[in-house]
């Protein structure tokens, strides 16, 4: 297996909540492609954007951000959200980095869901390159409540979902 080219930053999706075993570590296992995990519980855009920075050299090629539902938790404003996304996106473009933002995945709580999707739709008009983990946990236009484990975190076949579309994005593009 080649040294990571790729890291992925984020909440505790991407740190693979409750287990610790995310799409990053199945990616590894299923597809033999390393990415660097930097998903840490409960961190909102802000945080990433003041870790960022630490992790983007070593020959790193790929940048995976995923965040937003711990700022629509704590109350964050979609401006202060928005500008936190576009900071770190432009931090990886301008170190030559392939940058991927993942859209959060639906939570279940309405008046919290409706701030995100929001917020969702901000990030579809930026002309980003977008992943759309969000549409993964639909089913008949509806939420999958059977992929979850509580109100904001998947269970295993939920992570295996984002696997199943990521993997192949990742292959077909090293």
């Amino acid at each position: 297996m080649k040294p990571a080219e790729i890291i992925a930053i984020g909440d505790s999706i991407t740190w693979g909540y409750p287990l610790g075993q995310s799409f990053t570590h199945l990616i590894k296992q299923q597809y033999e492609i390393e990415i660097l995990n930097y998903g840490l519980n409960g961190d909102t855009l802000e945080g990433m954007k003041k870790r960022l920075p630490g992790y983007l050299d070593h020959g790193i090629k790929k940048c995976i951000i995923t965040g937003g539902t711990n700022d629509v938790f704590q109350g964050f404003d979609a401006v202060d959200m928005m500008r936190n996304l576009l900071e770190m996106v432009a931090l990886g473009s301008d170190k030559g980095l392939t940058v991927m933002v993942g859209l959060p995945i639906p939570i279940l709580v309405k008046e919290l869901e409706n701030k995100l999707a929001r917020f969702r739709v901000e990030l579809s008009s930026q002309g980003l390159n977008l992943l759309q983990f969000d549409s993964l946990f639909y089913k008949n236009g509806i939420v999958d409540k059977s992929l979850y484990i509580d109100e904001a975190h998947i269970n295993q076949q939920g992570y295996q979902i984002i696997t199943d579309y990521l993997g192949p994005i990742l292959s077909n593009n090293l």
